[in-house]
């Protein structure tokens, strides 16, 4: 989704429901430098496992609790100074952790689990408490905890936005479009041990509901294992500082002290759960999250703030187009044919031509910096071929690798380096070919001069790569809405974009 390249590091850090602290501690020192980030932290915090044992499933309940009192409970440790103070102190730890100023942390929002629209849901109750009152889903208590995720997400949104290169996503105008929520007018949420809930597996329901394996399909590569997977990194007694661990400890209280109706008790020992709670099956322990569809929605919002941030870098107004994700979602992507303006040049006026770039030269001039796509912003588009955009991934990543290699250094009064070419990895057998050009106008703002130049082993292969392929890759592409002419191996139309003191230009050439 972000383009290839085989010197991308990807690290993978992340353990459901961790606190705060734990993520700042045990996570964040283990993270290598990063150019991209993504986090989703801080409900946990706020006793999110706790709100759902007393308000929703009840699998560990007494006469002396009450959601509405757990409630106010996790909303005050919202509003609490220490809170505040983790939240900030976790974030400012990650910013620590990125590699330049052109990286970004993209923080994720908490998605609204209930529809508060209708009483239809007053009479349904998930509980699962044998001794004590079970709770219903009233459309009250369902607005209490909506509320109380937007409350959470407040104080994300807050301590993002003190964090420099923090972008807070929020997914929820999107998310709130479309139908899936818990409760929606109309859909049986009602529950009926041990057979299930009646609308347990509905496809449009984006949260996963309890005991639903409707996700565990072919698509996971998982056809030799059993639909019922068991979580065995979860020691006995399970970790209350993580999601599934405070799950897990709640069920094994519930079956020591017999809280548990008789007949839910006798699902989850066919399950094969212990009292000692070291066995919690996905499909219980994965219940409030997101599915594979859901968290598509979260992906595409992400992205589309990769590209709202990668436009703010570059100077260049966001184009907006349309994606569908099983329903349609507005992202910032490249422009199509159809949308794009048909000017002499846009953005950036390399040259005065827009596409002098294409060879290198010890004395560009350049104007604005924004990417120029060959076949889109110039008028010379006969002259350009499209690329394929593996090669061009493989081309961009080697030569990098020699300019690093060579020790290469541009200043105002170097030399461009000779391009890198590569044969046959154009359309109709042409060829493709890349090159920097120093370019002072391109350097951060507020740049000394003394620093005004491009080290390449300073600057680091992944940001070499990304400025000579991600960025123009990202805005300069073609897809299927291109019509008449496209053309799936060859979809790269190639361009130049003004970063980090250079030009950075990719282009296809037609063969001789």
């Amino acid at each position: 989704m972000i383009g290839v390249n085989p010197g991308r590091k990807f690290q993978y850090l992340g353990c459901s429901g961790a606190l705060t602290p734990a993520i700042r501690d045990k996570q964040v020192p283990k993270m290598s430098n990063s150019q991209l980030v993504t986090i989703s932290a801080g409900g946990n915090d706020a006793h999110f496992a706790t709100i759902l044992n007393y308000c929703v499933y009840q699998w560990s309940t007494w006469f002396f609790w009450s959601c509405e009192g757990e409630v106010k409970k996790a909303s005050d440790t919202i509003d609490s100074q220490q809170y505040n103070d983790d939240m900030t102190s976790m974030i400012q730890a990650v910013a620590k952790k990125l590699q330049g100023s052109t990286s970004r942390i993209y923080w994720v929002a908490y998605t609204r689990p209930f529809d508060t629209t209708t009483t239809d849901c007053d009479s349904v109750t998930w509980g699962m408490a044998w001794k004590a009152r079970k709770q219903y889903l009233t459309q009250a208590r369902r607005t209490l905890m909506n509320d109380l995720t937007d409350k959470v997400n407040d104080k994300i949104k807050s301590a993002c936005q003190a964090t420099a290169q923090c972008v807070y996503v929020d997914p929820n105008p999107d998310i709130d479009t479309m139908t899936g929520h818990y409760c929606e007018p109309g859909v049986d949420e009602s529950y009926h041990w041990p057979n299930g809930g009646v609308s347990a597996n509905r496809e449009e329901t984006w949260p996963y509901e309890w005991g639903t394996t409707k996700d565990d399909d072919t698509d996971d590569d998982k056809t030799d294992q059993p639909q019922k997977h068991k979580r065995n990194d979860i020691p006995g007694p399970a970790d209350n500082n993580t999601f599934e661990g405070v799950i897990a400890n709640y069920i094994a209280d519930g079956v020591a002290h017999s809280t548990i109706d008789p007949t839910i008790l006798q699902s989850f020992n066919g399950d094969g759960f212990t009292a000692q709670g070291s066995l919690l099956p996905d499909q219980y322990g994965r219940v409030f999250h997101m599915n594979k569809w859901a968290n598509g929605v979260i992906a595409e919002n992400i992205l589309s703030a990769m590209d709202a941030e990668q436009a703010k870098i570059m100077n260049q107004p966001i184009a907006t187009t349309t994606l569908s994700v099983c329903t349609n979602i507005a992202i910032a992507s490249a422009t199509s044919p159809a949308a794009a303006a048909a000017t002499t040049c846009v953005g950036n006026q390399i040259g005065g031509s827009c596409v002098q770039a294409h060879l290198p030269s010890s004395t560009p001039d350049s104007g604005p910096l924004a990417p120029v796509c060959n076949k889109v912003d110039t008028t010379e588009s006969d002259s350009w071929v499209r690329i394929n955009d593996k090669k061009a991934s493989d081309a961009a990543s080697t030569y990098c690798d020699n300019l690093i290699s060579a020790g290469t250094v541009l200043d105002s009064s170097s030399t461009a380096p000779a391009p890198g070419t590569q044969d046959d990895a154009a359309e109709n057998g042409g060829s493709l070919s890349l090159a920097v050009l120093f370019d002072a106008a391109a350097c951060d703002p507020g740049t000394a001069d003394a620093d005004q130049k491009i080290d390449f082993a300073a600057l680091g292969r992944d940001t070499c790569y990304q400025n000579l392929y991600t960025s123009i890759s990202q805005y300069c592409s073609q897809d299927s809405t291109w019509g008449d002419g496209y053309n799936a191996d060859y979809t790269l139309e190639g361009g130049t974009v003004g970063l980090s003191c250079g030009l950075w230009s990719l282009s296809g050439d037609p063969a001789s």
